[in-house]
């Protein structure tokens, strides 16, 4: 049976440049391969892998008597490493303290300061004014 848990979420509205700012901050964590979420407590890192399947879409949902409401989702999905065992796991533990801690050590390194924002994984953009 698959098991689904949800490690961080939030949802909230922003401006635009705000928006705009989290998405690059996130892009650079993507590029970097470490991705961190939330703060304090609630803090949670993943490493990523080189290669993400990647779903983009963009909805527009028809409300009578309402403006139309846009959703713009961007989904990002990968596989968890595999845990190792036995000699591959102390092989590594030994060459991480020769190298300082290697990938452990970097994901417990500080994380770029977020912007004001709460870190979302998904934002509900604002709609534009005009209706289509």
């Amino acid at each position: 049976m698959t098991k689904k848990k949800t490690l961080y979420e939030s949802e909230a509205r922003h401006d635009r440049a705000a928006v705009a700012a989290f998405l690059r901050l996130l892009a650079d964590q993507i590029d970097a391969g470490k991705l961190a979420l939330g703060e304090g407590d609630g803090l949670r890192q993943v490493e990523l892998p080189s290669n993400l399947a990647m779903e983009v879409s963009l909805e527009r949902v028809k409300r009578p008597k309402k403006r139309s409401r846009y959703d713009l989702e961007i989904e990002l999905g990968w596989r968890a490493k595999r845990k190792k065992r036995g000699k591959e796991q102390k092989l590594e533990r030994e060459t991480e303290k020769e190298e300082g801690g290697g990938e452990a050590a970097a994901l417990l390194a500080p994380v770029k300061e977020s912007p004001k924002l709460a870190n979302p994984e998904r934002v509900l953009l604002e709609p534009p004014d005009e209706e289509e």
